[in-house]
């Protein structure tokens, strides 16, 4: 199993894919039972802020960078080009909206258990910046610098991509692909169209 890192005790995508492989390897758990995803496909708009939120803005939410959705910045169509596979060929994933307290619209599109393998994609569009400057530096001596967007990161061992562009973090990670091909590729494809979106 991969390992999940915790950046600064507030990664998002970290836990939501750590979330994402307890679904995939158990094979039923949902998201609420996860404590991750907020009413499983609940709108970005439904999240508000607390008072007291650690976001570092005084528990007012970041303003967002997009109101594009994780389905919306890398669709079906997006995954299936950057597979190789026929338009068409790849379903539409499923929206969870993740809770955070940090960006209270942070949302994930899951691709689980399908014919060409399994996808996640988690959209963090107010705090980026921040979730993005914490892996840097988290990952520095691991991590590839990538000139895409204002910023990307390809980190081998565990197989991700994060990609910012603006407040917005898009991190990519494949779970599997089934003709075992390397991730790397297509998690760049995958991660340079959703920065052309926002």
């Amino acid at each position: 199993m991969m390992s999940a890192h915790v950046v600064g005790g507030r990664s998002i995508a970290s836990i939501a894919f750590m979330a994402l492989l307890a679904t995939a390897s158990c094979g039923g758990a949902t998201s609420s039972d996860t404590g991750y995803g907020g009413g499983g496909g609940s709108s970005p708009e439904a999240a508000t802020s607390e008072e007291g939120g650690g976001n570092g803005n005084g528990g007012t939410a970041a303003e967002p960078g997009t109101d594009l959705t994780a389905c919306e910045l890398v669709a079906a169509d997006d995954v299936a080009a950057a597979l190789g596979l026929d338009a068409g060929g790849v379903a539409e994933g499923d929206l969870h909206q993740l809770e955070s307290d940090v960006d209270p619209n942070v949302t994930e599109c899951r691709w689980v258990a399908q014919d060409w393998g399994g996808l996640s994609v988690i959209v963090a569009p107010g705090d980026g910046a921040n979730e993005f400057a914490d892996a840097k530096a988290a990952l520095a001596d691991r991590a590839e610098s990538l000139d895409i967007g204002d910023g990307a990161l390809w980190v081998d061992d565990i197989e991700r991509g994060y990609f910012l562009k603006d407040t917005v973090l898009v991190t990519v990670q494949f779970i599997f692909l089934t003709d075992r091909s390397p991730l790397r590729d297509p998690t760049i494809s995958l991660g340079t169209a959703a920065v052309a979106k926002v």
